[in-house]
């Protein structure tokens, strides 16, 4: 199971859970209006970021090993080509397109910015050779030049892959870290023995588990 799905569940929390702010009382006052504002924008951040790593239809984790295991010792042996096939795209462009998006949305969030940053920067490098290996693969050039371009390509590709397969673990740790944090602190702000406390400990405890 691809590990940014569980991401979802907390998603699918009430919006009291990830925007503390959002769910207090009316007639606090202005300061508690421009707070209940700041943590909105910082949530909507938040979940343009989650929406970023649910996005990839494919871990690149997955797809390293597919290609070590099954088109690399093609490629080296430069035997049985015919048999070459490349994985689909795991939707390289949309997923940079919507870590830029979260990336230049307000406020600065740290704990995620540097991790989204790297993570969309592998990204490009990976999306043209990417296409090319594809495309090559795809329209059976090997055939005409025996494997030659994409035994050239080859050691970039795999660079590329390793890099972006390592961005895209290190920005699901920083999510997964960020998701336990926003929940908890829901939690410890909800005051004890009332039927919300009651609720958001069960989200807090039930994530603690995983």
């Amino acid at each position: 199971v691809f590990v940014f799905r569980i991401l979802l569940r907390s998603m699918a929390l009430p919006a009291c859970v990830l925007a503390l702010s959002a769910c207090g009382s009316k007639g606090e006052g202005n300061s508690s209006a421009v707070t209940s504002a700041a943590d909105q924008n910082e949530t909507q951040k938040y979940n343009a970021y989650v929406e970023a790593a649910n996005t990839a239809r494919t871990p690149f984790a997955d797809i390293v090993a597919t290609y070590q295991r099954s088109i690399k010792p093609v490629f080296d042996s430069g035997k049985d080509l015919a048999k070459l096939f490349f994985p689909s795209d795991p939707g390289i462009d949309r997923i940079k397109e919507q870590l830029d998006k979260a990336l230049a949305m307000k406020p600065a969030m740290p704990e995620l910015d540097g991790a989204a940053r790297t993570y969309s920067e592998a990204l490009a490098k990976i999306a043209p050779l990417y296409r090319d290996m594809a495309n090559y693969i795809e329209a059976k050039t090997y055939v005409s030049d025996n494997g030659a371009h994409g035994r050239e390509l080859q050691p970039a590709l795999l660079t590329a892959l390793n890099n972006v397969a390592s961005a895209q673990a290190t920005y699901a740790k920083a999510i997964d870290a960020t998701d336990r944090a926003r929940i908890k602190a829901a939690f410890e702000a909800t005051k004890k023995d009332t039927l919300d406390y009651y609720r958001k400990g069960t989200v807090y405890y039930l994530k603690e588990s995983m």
